[in-house]
């Protein structure tokens, strides 16, 4: 009888001493987040919280906003703290008037600021690589001028492809699902083609959220990967849109981490599948825990 109460007792010892489950052990797949707020980076309190989540939902790269009104020490802090916990940080740019050679901040003023960072920085304190987030379908007349606006898409990515490779850094961008629908200024290829040849990898935004659309919308995106042999991320949307079968936002995180590891079970086939990036840290932050 002693023994048997003993067992139980260090058995009942061994439960309480384990820890709950953390995300990053239920979720199959890297993840990545983009951090559009960067102001944060300022904030020591903001800045462990935002560690706190990344790390326990085994986030492994950060798309941070550059801002150039941030201190370069608070920059090489909080990249520091992201490497020392296994993230990688790009510096994420972008603005649709760019194609058109307008925009404030101009892209040459984005890409002269990055090159002074980067020689500045100190072991592990610099960006791995810089993240375009170009959407130029964004602008009014789209429509009537896609075939002006996409070579001005082919030529901001080829100066910052050029940028990223003088600084010894990856370059990546974000596009549509439907880029396969894009005609590139190269005969016969299309826009996701032209962009996977150049970068060394792209996140694709196929923002659905159930598994079955979602899956549907990615088989296109995951077969150019394959076709090009280039990374594709896949991508989820947590902020509020009109759209509501684009986001999980009013999900809960639970329900979204369980999504994700279906999509990348089911992706998993794919050589060109190397992750989830979930849009946006705050949307996904807020998101409750449980419905």
């Amino acid at each position: 009888m002693l023994m048997r109460i003993s067992l139980l007792l260090s058995l009942a010892a061994s439960c309480l001493a384990t820890p709950t489950p953390a995300i990053r052990d239920e979720v199959q797949t890297p993840l990545g987040t983009w951090l559009w707020e960067s102001t944060i980076i300022s904030d020591t309190a903001k800045v462990a919280t935002f560690l706190d989540y990344t790390v326990s939902n085994g986030v492994q790269r950060v798309f941070a906003q550059v801002n150039t009104d941030i201190q370069t020490s608070d920059w090489q802090n909080f990249i520091s703290q992201c490497a020392g916990n296994g993230m990688k940080v790009e510096a994420l740019i972008g603005n649709p008037q760019w194609v058109i050679g307008t925009g404030t901040p101009s892209l040459q003023s984005q890409l002269d600021w990055i090159q002074t960072y980067q020689a500045a920085a100190t072991t592990n304190s610099g960006f791995t690589g810089i993240h375009m987030d170009v959407e130029p379908w964004g602008l009014d007349d789209w429509e009537t001028n896609k075939a002006k606006y996409i070579e001005g898409w082919e030529e901001v990515a080829q100066k910052v492809a050029s940028s990223a490779s003088s600084l010894g850094i990856t370059v990546a961008a974000d596009l549509p699902f439907w880029a396969n629908t894009l005609d590139s200024t190269t005969a016969g290829q299309t826009i996701d083609i032209w962009m996977l040849k150049l970068l060394d990898y792209a996140t694709f935004m196929t923002y659905r959220n159930t598994v079955p659309a979602f899956l549907e919308i990615a088989a296109p995106v995951l077969a150019a990967g394959n076709e090009v042999g280039k990374p594709v991320w896949l991508a989820v949307e947590t902020i509020s849109l009109p759209e509501e079968d684009l986001s999980y936002y009013g999900q809960s995180a639970s329900k979204l981490q369980s999504d994700l590891n279906e999509i990348a079970a089911a992706s998993q086939g794919n050589a060109s599948f190397a992750g989830i990036a979930v849009h946006d840290y705050d949307g996904w932050s807020a998101l409750p825990r449980t419905a």
